[in-house]
């Protein structure tokens, strides 16, 4: 049989005659498919161009692009524009079936175990690697700078291009076979528009229905792009619109810079992750903007933002109607300059909802940003779950569906002033509910009011209508007779069983999902879909006849009779993501006309007899079906392992399906959870009076907790319940020598939640979480210490050697930190160190443990091109000294940061230098949660995000130190009142120019501040708000609030000492100062002048401890006799 006619570049001719009525009259239409040439005319269908940059590079104001279906790999480069009355339009054929993709997917027997690792898994690779994802679980794995950092770190990998080698530890430390890898290697944008010469706009551009995916940069990227690479970008678009479109693991989703009278609607971004642009996200539109609308979207799952204008104000800007969560870095917002148009409403967030910038609150009812938690209240038409503890699915029609309609009994019905329903929707009388414990007589707008039968929602069964059933057995057959649009669906996560068929006949506009049956019949019909049902053992499965435009997607089809899906004298069939396995003739059969706009793909084939597909009755395996038609280039073959209607290997199906959802039944709103487990614990090392314990468990962001004594019954307890990590590690001290104790160690998911409301957060420390225990074990103190020694690190040394000198030198910071014992010191010499370094025992009080620059030698820990999370890494650590070094260029997100520092006690960081002056956001200096007695002494930190942030860390000094320009704040501390922070004699500069409405130190409550002898040094001298915090006296503060030096002098009776002085410093010789709030009038001088950019050479002028030093008297010798800033004796400077 001549199978030309079904080949992918021409299967779609009839949808193409479908779209040419669309057509504007007098405009052209041109084509891309996989099998085009770009030397064709490209303005038929089967004389189409082969890539995307070809069509666009042609296209004329009033022209289409239309692409057939395919996975386009290319990034392309537009620089076209439309007119008003003849926009510019690049569609796809299909939507849905377009993808423009830069990464490709791994073999699934690519990777091995890594030598003796417990988590690393190796393989060879010849690609110019951007990065690694799973596509199963959306995650992005961070890059580590070594072998060793991948075994102690979850979501990980390391790329050593010397010998084509990758090794990776998965999100779960499971075999890599368990997942789906993809690699990315594509560092440019998907598609990107940039005005055509001689315009300053891109405008009048339309796109439809394309799908983004891969487009990673694994280093900062050159703008435009905020540092991070996007599935689809515009810079100054003008009347664009995007509609219909994916974007899914890419550094960034769908962006605009400056938009005007734009548009992004009905699209979807998810698995966003870059560490080079923390503003951006899945819908990020970078203002100023004016009259642009993001609505009905959904973002989720991300590392970014979900939906938010940025940057430099809005004018009749709207997010609405749209659905965001699991974007860790906030839902949904307007952020920065005047918002006083703005409006954020009708949105579903489970999570942050925030509107922020002077006047923000004009329409919205929402507080101004004041602190790094914000407390916003949200817009009456918005649900914001983490706001109000919901729960969801007793309101709304199907929060698992993403249905947030409420049901006739719902709390949120009738409850603002003007008797309106608060949330997104209005109730209507048009969702109802089936339930097994229903009853046939009650009104049905309700889960508690639910019929109990499928009949009775039949009876009446109207167009607009959605049925809910909930989970469970039904008797009977499904009928439907009436047109839509009509969706009956079962509901939440749930299978719905009816013992007869699903039969659908003669209507149109049907949606029809999670329903087990014997079989289902779709005669005589247009545009029905069906999603996540199931049969098993039916004659054939779906039966279709004489039907236009059915959507057969995530569904079983699975040991029928004869076929599991057959089609006759039927057009525009779409078959995706659909498992297909033991049918008895063919897992497909269908008729020449049928198969002539057939699209189908991503499913998975398993022993349908001979016959994968079955075309007029000749039958093809799923080999000689793709070599024939083009079709099923993503499908697999795999047996799935049935439990009831459950499928037990529900890995293999996962990620390989369309657009990186699974094979088979499928929810976006889902969680990949997997078994908890502790590998170990492990006792590292022992002295006469201390112990290291340390552990693993499969996955991430597990609390660490500790239970030991002198019995087998552990009544002690240490440990950080709220640090999540998936390496472990608790340390005693105070212990006796040569004695056994007992220990077991624990561990649970998900330590802290984040929320916007504040006693949300509080109440999420009560919560009982899923955790694991392992079994009692002992350890015993030595009977004596071992003599203490120095160590030596050097960059040309050998982790092989002994250390105990320069000669003898071990080459990493790492490993010497690995043989420390209470009373030993680590000398480093002078170079670069990129290296994260977990600190692997604790020092006590007579033998601290010090690591230290070498006298006179400069020691850079440098964070490798932002891929290192931090330097010293100090989990449950004590007595540890921290001495001499110079950080720069970490991974931005909390809680990285220069040092993390968890739990322990007295910890020393002295003459210390972070430099965070980057192109894009940087970390803490500092991120310390639990410590006590923690000093920082003689350090200077510059363009921080929080310059540094600390956590219920009672007795927190900070003395002698420069905290020069910051980026939001120099200090932010979430201390409770009795938590002291002490801070005396520091310099404090004015944060960068942006950011100067900001107060320099931010706390939760700022009774647990102590203010003593300092230097500010501010734009707006003391007008400046020094402190801001969320408590005072006990109470919230709704939004924050903020203290100058005079209001918080007066308040508390301290601060008295300081004052406001230039601190004639070299780096600084007069703080850039402007007019009201024109700050973007000396933006550039703050970067050039203050930061020491140096614009010919494209980099910062180096800066050093001398740079810092005051010469103003009155710092050189304050009131008590000590120097405010830097101690020159402690640098040895006159």
């Amino acid at each position: 049989m001549d199978l030309k006619i079904f080949k992918r570049g021409s299967n779609v001719l009839f949808l193409s005659s479908v779209l040419l009525l669309t057509t504007p009259l007098f405009s052209k239409e041109y084509f891309v498919s996989k099998d085009g040439s770009d030397l064709n005319s490209g303005d038929v269908s089967n004389s189409a161009f082969a890539t995307l940059q070809k069509g666009i590079s042609i296209l004329k104001a009033g022209d289409i692009l239309t692409i057939l279906p395919g996975d386009y790999q290319e990034n392309i480069a537009a620089q076209i524009s439309g007119l008003p009355d003849k926009p510019i339009t690049i569609r796809a054929a299909r939507p849905g079936t377009v993808s423009i993709s830069g990464c490709i997917d791994a073999a699934k027997d690519s990777f091995r175990k890594h030598g003796d690792a417990r988590f690393t898994y190796e393989c060879d690779i010849d690609l110019k690697l951007q990065g690694v994802a799973e596509k199963n679980t959306l995650i992005s794995y961070k890059s580590a700078p070594s072998i060793i950092d991948v075994e102690d770190t979850v979501s990980s990998y390391f790329h050593d291009e010397t010998v084509q080698k990758l090794y990776i530890h998965t999100s779960n430390s499971s075999a890599p076979e368990k997942h789906n890898i993809v690699f990315f290697n594509n560092p440019e944008h998907g598609l990107i528009f940039t005005a055509p010469k001689g315009e300053k706009t891109v405008h009048d551009v339309i796109v439809d229905g394309l799908a983004f995916s891969g487009f990673l940069s694994k280093f900062q990227a050159p703008l435009p792009g905020g540092g991070s690479r996007w599935g689809l970008y515009f810079v100054e678009p003008e009347r664009c619109i995007v509609r219909n479109c994916i974007s899914f693991l890419n550094g960034g989703g769908i962006g605009m810079v400056r938009p005007k009278d734009c548009l992004i609607e009905n699209c979807v971004s998810y698995g966003i992750s870059t560490p080079f642009n923390s503003s951006g996200g899945n819908f990020i539109c970078y203002t100023p903007g004016e009259n642009t609308i993001e609505r009905n979207n959904i973002a989720y799952a991300s590392d970014r933002n979900g939906i938010r204008f940025y940057g430099g104000g809005t004018k009749n800007c709207f997010i609405s109607n749209n659905i965001s969560w699991g974007c860790e870095a906030g839902e949904i917002w307007i952020k920065g300059g005047d918002n006083s148009t703005g409006k954020i409403e009708n949105n579903v967030s489970i999570g942050m909802i925030a509107m922020y910038g002077p006047a923000a609150n004009v329409n919205n009812n929402f507080s101004n940003y004041i602190s790094f938690h914000p407390t916003t209240s949200a817009n009456d038409s918005n649900i914001q779950t983490s706001r109000t503890p919901v729960k969801t699915v007793e309101e709304f029609a199907d929060p698992v569906n993403l249905d947030y309609r409420p049901q006739s009994d719902s709390k949120f019905r009738k409850t603002l002033p003007d008797g309106k329903d608060r949330g997104p929707y209005q109730y209507k009388d048009d969702v109802f509910f089936i339930s097994s414990k229903g009853d046939d007589n009650a009104e049905g707008t309700s889960v508690k009011k639910a019929w109990k039968t499928i009949a009775r929602a039949l009876k009446n069964l109207k167009s607009g209508q959605s049925i809910y059933i909930l989970p469970g057995k039904y008797d009977g057959d499904l009928n439907i007779k009436a047109s839509g649009p009509l969706t009956l669906s079962s509901r939440g996560y749930g299978i719905v069983e009816i013992s007869g068929k699903i039969n659908i006949s003669g209507v149109s506009d049907i949606k029809i999902r999670g329903i087990a049956s014997k079989g289902i019949n779709v005669s005589n019909c247009k545009n029905i879909e069906l999603t996540n049902c199931i049969v098993r053992n039916g004659q054939d499965g779906l039966l279709v006849k004489n039907t236009e435009g059915l959507h057969v997607s995530h569904n079983i089809f699975a040991d029928c009779a004869v076929s599991g899906i057959a089609v006759e004298k039927s057009s525009m069939i779409e078959i995706s993501s659909n498992i297909l396995s033991g049918n008895k003739k063919s897992a497909v059969k269908i008729d020449s006309h049928s198969a002539t706009t057939l699209y189908s793909d991503y499913n998975s084939f398993f022993n349908n007899n001979t016959s994968c597909f079955n075309l007029d009755n000749t039958p093809f395996s799923l080999e000689e079906w793709k070599k024939s038609t083009g079709m099923e280039g993503h499908s697999i073959e795999v047996k799935p392992e049935f439990a009831g209607n459950s499928i037990s290997n529900t890995f293999a199906f996962n990620g390989n399906g369309k657009f990186a959802a699974a094979i088979g039944p499928f929810h976006q709103f889902r969680q990949n959870k997997k078994d908890l487990e502790i590998i170990g614990p492990f006792i590292h090392s022992t002295s006469a009076t201390t112990a290291n314990i340390e552990w693993w468990t499969n996955i991430g962001n597990c609390s660490t907790e500790l239970e030991w004594g002198e019995t087998a019954d552990c009544k002690n307890k240490a440990g950080n319940m709220f640090y999540g990590s998936a390496y472990h590690a608790v340390s005693l001290t105070g212990l006796q020598p040569g004695k056994t104790y007992f220990y077991r160690v624990t561990s649970k998911r998900e330590p802290r939640e984040y929320h916007s409301n504040p006693e949300l957060g509080e109440q999420d420390r009560k919560k009982i979480r899923e955790g694991v225990k392992s079994g009692v074990r002992t350890f015993e103190t030595l009977k004596a210490d071992l003599p203490s020694l120095t160590y030596h690190v050097a960059v040309n040394g050998s982790d092989t050697q002994d250390g105990s000198s320069l000669n003898r030198a071990f080459q990493t910071i790492r490993y010497a930190a690995s043989k420390v014992k209470p009373g030993d010191t680590v000398i480093i010499h002078g170079g670069k160190y990129s290296e994260s370094i977990p600190v692997r025992a604790t020092g006590r009080k007579e033998k601290p443990i010090t690591f230290t620059a070498a006298e006179g030698e400069k020691v850079l820990l440098d964070g490798k091109n932002q891929t290192l999370p931090c330097s010293f890494l100090l989990p449950e650590k004590s007595f540890i000294n921290l001495n001499g070094f110079y950080l720069h260029d970490f991974y931005p997100n909390l809680p990285n940061s220069g040092i993390i520092i968890i739990g322990g006690e007295n910890i020393n960081i002295n003459r210390c230098l972070y430099d965070g002056r980057s192109a894009t956001y940087t970390p803490p200096f500092i991120y310390a949660n639990a410590c006590k007695d923690l000093t920082v002494r003689n350090c200077v930190w510059t363009h921080a995000f929080h310059g540094t942030s600390f956590w219920k860390c009672p007795n927190l000094r900070i003395e002698n130190c420069v905290l020069y320009m910051n980026q939001i704040n120099s200090v932010f501390a979430y201390n409770l009142p009795e938590e002291k922070m002490i801070l005396s004699h520091n310099i404090y500069v004015d944060n960068t120019a942006m950011k100067y409405r900001n107060p320099v130190v931010n706390v939760w409550q700022i009774e647990c501040v102590e203010d003593e002898y300092n230097c500010y040094f501010m734009r707006k001298g003391e007008e400046k708000p020094l402190y801001g915090y969320n408590r005072i006296g006990g109470k919230i503060i709704e939004g924050g609030n903020k203290m100058t030096w005079k209001e918080f002098t007066e308040a508390f009776g301290q601060g008295k000492t300081s004052f406001f002085a230039n601190p004639g410093m070299k780096i600084i010789k007069e703080i850039l100062t402007f007019k009201g709030d024109d700050w973007e009038s000396i933006n550039q001088k703050n970067k050039i002048e203050e930061y020491k950019y140096n614009e010919k050479e494209k980099t910062f002028s180096p800066i050093d401890f001398e740079d810092f030093l005051s010469s103003n008297p009155k710092c050189m010798k304050a009131g008590d006799g000590r120097p405010i800033g830097l101690d020159p004796a402690a640098f040895k400077i006159q």
